[in-house]
């Protein structure tokens, strides 16, 4: 962060410490830092004395424990919610919120829900994204931009009024999209899972640069919820519990897509 804020090239300032030239390195960024004005008015995120963030002066604090208060406050009278999935760490925040409601789709035990994201160092911007949760295995599928990425903002004048009301209006438009998603789930489990078919989704799943090494794991299980394209986005999600949360997150993106697409893949 420091890097950018300078102008100076991070893969420069890694070179100087792989060859244990810390003083040059150190010696650049605060020639560099007497010459950009920026730098004047700094923001310095700490987390136990010390810093883990490195912000221009105009980056918003809206922190995690503003966003979640938020959320309960908006959700935890009215509706009936559970967290499924939570982590916090000294860059990011993601929290996973489930309806205990279930979604009637063709006997599936679905709910609707949302993933609620945040970086108080600006890693990630402050976005919530449509969540549809399978009980039986705890399988996620997010819905992105095109069809489920609710709020997305990133911290730059933004504030509690901000996300209070954006986050009011989610809740509120919650059932127009759960039944957008009905419809391409009832579609998508009508298209058969051909060859051709199943070699198209491989190959997106490859250009979005996924995990190639999955693929088989992806096809054998895939018959497991269905021999058609719901079956196979299911498979992803339940193979995606295994990577980190980034990756997972990616992946059950990339399912989503699959069910969202106008097209049969």
């Amino acid at each position: 962060q420091l890097c950018d804020i300078l102008g100076v090239p991070l893969s420069y300032i890694r070179r100087c410490l792989e060859s244990n030239r810390a003083n040059l390195a150190v010696s650049n960024l605060n020639s560099w830092r007497n010459c950009v004005p920026e730098t004047k008015n700094m923001l310095l995120r700490k987390t136990d004395n010390r810093i883990t963030g490195i912000l221009s002066n105009r980056y918003s604090i809206f922190d995690d424990n503003e966003v979640l208060n938020v959320v309960e406050d908006i959700i935890g009278s009215s509706h009936d919610y559970s967290v499924k999935n939570y982590f916090i760490s000294e860059e990011l925040m993601k929290a996973r919120f489930v309806s205990r409601e279930k979604i009637n789709i063709n006997g599936e035990d679905l709910s609707f829900g949302f993933d609620v994201n945040n970086s108080r160092v600006g890693r990630s911007s402050l976005n919530v994204k449509l969540l549809i949760f399978k009980w039986a295995c705890s399988n996620g599928m997010l819905f992105g931009a095109s069809t489920g990425e609710m709020f997305m903002k990133r911290h730059v004048g933004i504030g509690k009024f901000d996300f209070v009301s954006s986050f009011a209006e989610i809740i509120d438009t919650i059932p127009d999209s759960v039944e957008f998603i009905k419809n391409a789930i009832n579609q998508k489990q009508g298209v058969k899972l051909t060859s051709e078919i199943t070699q198209n989704l491989i190959d997106k799943f490859k250009a979005n640069r996924l995990p190639v090494a999955v693929i088989p794991q992806i096809t054998d299980l895939s018959p497991k919820y269905g021999d058609n394209v719901w079956g196979f986005a299911n498979a992803i999600t339940e193979i995606a519990q295994g990577y980190s949360i980034e990756t997972r997150e990616k992946m059950e993106l990339f399912a989503g897509s699959i069910i969202a697409s106008k097209v049969a893949v």
